[in-house]
């Protein structure tokens, strides 16, 4: 991004000031705390960024998850991106938190088999790195798992 195109700091205080009461007046709107969380990142508020992106994640958690989960990720929360990565995952499959990932990937997806199994491969893995504590490893392999489905959506001719 060129700097020649960011806000100045007086133009973002205003920015954060007018998403805070869009927030204010507009409560269940995922769209205005994504936007709160988007200039909060930008003066590097992190920690106030990811409450935004946590609500609008709860929200509308199909729209918004990924500014949650990375802007958690940029702030050294690995465990907590994990969860959002895992939650993404179980979302795009119909699963309930818990369940078994390689055996219910085939029925989502019968003709992308290679898909599939990579799918259920990478979900896996992603389960056992993050019952090793292993965060940063299961965060990468929930990515690729992610990734699969998008791919064997794309395949599927589906948008």
């Amino acid at each position: 991004m060129n700097s020649d195109s960011l806000p100045s700091a007086a133009d973002l205080d205003a920015n954060i000031e007018s998403c805070a009461r869009d927030v204010l007046d507009n409560p269940n709107n995922a769209a205005t705390f994504l936007r709160l969380g988007q200039c909060l990142c930008m003066k590097e508020m992190y920690a106030d960024a990811i409450n935004a992106f946590e609500a609008a994640a709860f929200i509308d958690y199909a729209g918004t998850w990924y500014e949650a989960a990375t802007a958690l990720e940029e702030n050294g929360q690995i465990s907590a991106a994990m969860a959002m990565w895992r939650k993404r995952l179980q979302y795009l499959l119909g699963l309930e938190p818990g369940k078994d990932y390689v055996s219910n990937v085939s029925m989502k997806l019968p003709q992308q088999t290679h898909l599939n199994n990579e799918l259920g491969k990478h979900a896996a893995a992603a389960d056992i790195f993050a019952s090793q504590g292993k965060d940063s490893y299961a965060l990468a392999e929930f990515k690729v798992a992610v990734s699969c489905w998008s791919r064997a959506k794309e395949v599927k001719g589906e948008p």
